[in-house]
């Protein structure tokens, strides 16, 4: 992948993977309804299994079904004995003295939560003070490079709305043809000063801190994004980039880090 030298080129190819992306996913994703009673072994035979025993109740008819199939049919026939449960008592946000019922007002609240500081002006005056550095060329990113910052991702880790992870990546980015094209990307965006829409789209996820005896308030939950993969890859390597720039050329102060 060369002549990215253009923000409409590095554009188009960013829009490129992504639409590589988007079909892999469209071709592959299933809708699944998770339920207490789901297993692994779970397929459309299952499903058909279950609405012809449904529409029959016909015990003979496990006789046809497969070795998944009987296990189902021993969970259907076992249904008569389960006993209702409650569900566990749960409790609505509040936020000054008033439960949230609706989503409107659950977001009102979560916006008041934690964009408080928006409006806030920050002072970058104080940056005149410091000595400015002599300026250094950039040096190209390495496969090595990538592969180092992509082995320290976490796996287990959620994806953005690309729904590429970081396990899918590490199968993929190691060929010879594919590693190619996406350094030359993340060297172009660099080159050029461009950050493509892609690698900035994210969703924005709330979840319950920690170790918490309650959940009844806003600020017991905490709002993460979740960016698109590609994009965070790149941005892991460009910090861990800097991080050893700055340290070779004298840039941070030696209390900032370790001499060993």
């Amino acid at each position: 992948m060369t002549g990215l030298d253009s923000d409409n080129k590095i554009k188009a190819a960013a829009h490129t993977v992504a639409e590589v992306f988007s079909r892999a996913w469209q071709h592959h994703a299933k809708e699944v309804v998770i339920t207490n009673g789901s297993k692994s072994w779970w397929d459309d035979k299952c499903n058909a299994a279950i609405k012809h025993y449904h529409e029959m109740h016909n015990p003979a008819d496990s006789l046809i079904f497969s070795l998944k199939n009987l296990r189902l049919v021993a969970c259907v026939v076992h249904q008569k004995d389960m006993k209702q449960h409650n569900l566990p008592v749960c409790e609505a946000i509040a936020y000054n003295g008033e439960p949230c019922h609706n989503m409107g007002s659950l977001w009102d609240v979560l916006h008041s939560t934690y964009n408080t500081v928006s409006r806030w002006q920050c002072d970058l005056t104080i940056l005149d003070q410091l000595d400015p550095s002599r300026e250094q060329d950039w040096l190209l990113f390495s496969q090595k490079e990538m592969m180092d910052t992509l082995l320290a991702c976490l796996s287990q880790s959620a994806p953005g709305l690309d729904h590429i992870t970081w396990s899918y990546l590490k199968r993929t980015l190691p060929i010879e043809d594919v590693t190619e094209k996406f350094l030359a990307i993340a060297d172009a965006c660099m080159k050029v000063g461009y950050w493509p829409s892609h690698f900035k789209e994210s969703v924005l996820v709330i979840i319950p801190k920690l170790g918490k005896p309650t959940c009844l308030t806003p600020k017991l939950f905490r709002p993460i994004a979740l960016l698109n993969t590609l994009g965070k890859l790149i941005k892991k390597m460009i910090s861990m980039h800097l991080q050893f720039g700055c340290v070779k050329h004298k840039v941070f102060h030696p209390n900032q880090h370790s001499s060993y």
